[in-house]
């Protein structure tokens, strides 16, 4: 039996919680990248919110030797099934002319969009493709501490040169998160208990991460942004983040921990309800003061993508395969 750490679960809320409010600086029909603040928020949880899914999936992700057709049956109705349901109702909006969606595309492209690239939803199949790859990573890094720095330095390598792969399949999402997946799935391997006891004595090391995360943050909005200090600075981030997730109060950590349950389905769900809460708060209520919209949208599309999938998507058997969740 799996046991649960449910900072872990926290960890994963404070993700999606950062996914949508990335969101909510809405780019249409107003787009708020055009003004500083809004541009800075956005790049900063772009910088940490993916690397903290896939770190916490890569913690998350196991498999028992000789049980494959089970591990990949389960991954593909966890990961793939969504990807393609929700990837193709996300393409009717697009090629069908409306004024609810700032980017229309013809039907071939979308597909082709979807099939070669990921579309909207490229989160899914990146994680399907570097937890397809895991069985095979759980029985080289078995050999040993030393196999297992050549892993991580052979992953440190891709993420560096990514931007020089090709995108198709998404390769080059698969190189530049790969690193983020290892480091979260090595780390429940080197005694997690003890290395969470002995970080967990004092806040040093989160306030050293914290720091590191907004110096290299500054740094790179400042002037260009280097690859390897990203990294750092996510990692530092990451310590941070975990550290706040364990010693967080009651109420905000059960919030955190419901949001971490239904996280998946909130993401695919998310563009959806935005689209909802930005043609209200813009275009019916004529809302333009930058900061009301960003909290209004936040607001309605955390609330609403949390009821949906705990009221309605659950409760449904259908629901809960199309969204993940069985």
């Amino acid at each position: 039996m799996k046991k649960y750490y449910s900072e872990i679960d926290k960890l994963r809320g404070i993700a999606i919680i950062m996914v949508i409010l990335y969101h909510a600086v809405i780019v249409y029909p107003i787009d708020l990248r055009e003004i500083y603040w809004c541009k800075l928020l956005r790049d900063f949880l772009w910088y940490m919110e993916m690397p903290l899914f896939f770190m916490v999936s890569g913690f998350c992700c196991s498999y028992q030797e000789g049980d494959a057709a089970s591990y990949f049956a389960k991954k593909t109705k966890r990961l793939l099934i969504p990807h393609f349901v929700f990837g193709m109702i996300e393409i009717l909006p697009r090629i069908i002319p409306n004024p609810l969606v700032n980017k229309q595309m013809e039907a071939g492209e979308a597909l082709t969009d979807l099939l070669l690239y990921g579309g909207g939803d490229w989160f899914l199949w990146t994680l399907f493709v570097l937890a397809a790859g895991y069985p095979f990573l759980q029985k080289i890094a078995n050999k040993g501490k030393t196999v297992k720095v050549f892993l991580v330095l052979t992953a440190v390598l891709l993420y560096l040169y990514s931007y020089r792969m090709t995108n198709l399949f998404l390769i080059q999402m698969c190189a530049w998160f790969f690193v983020y997946f290892l480091i979260g799935n090595l780390l429940k391997q080197i005694d997690y208990d003890k290395w969470k006891q002995n970080i967990m004595r004092t806040p040093w090391p989160a306030m050293i991460g914290f720091s590191v995360m907004l110096a290299v943050f500054w740094r790179n909005s400042t002037y260009k942004e280097g690859r390897f200090l990203t990294l750092a600075g996510v990692l530092g981030g990451a310590v941070f983040f975990w550290y706040l997730s364990d010693k967080i109060g009651h109420l905000a950590g059960d919030f955190l921990e419901l949001c971490g349950r239904y996280s998946l389905p909130m993401y695919l769900l998310g563009a959806y309800v935005l689209v909802a809460s930005r043609a209200l708060t813009v275009s019916v209520v004529g809302i333009r003061q930058p900061l009301l919209i960003i909290v209004i949208n936040f607001i309605i599309d955390i609330l609403l993508t949390l009821w949906i999938s705990k009221y309605i998507l659950e409760r449904f058997r259908l629901l809960r395969v199309v969204s993940g969740m069985n």
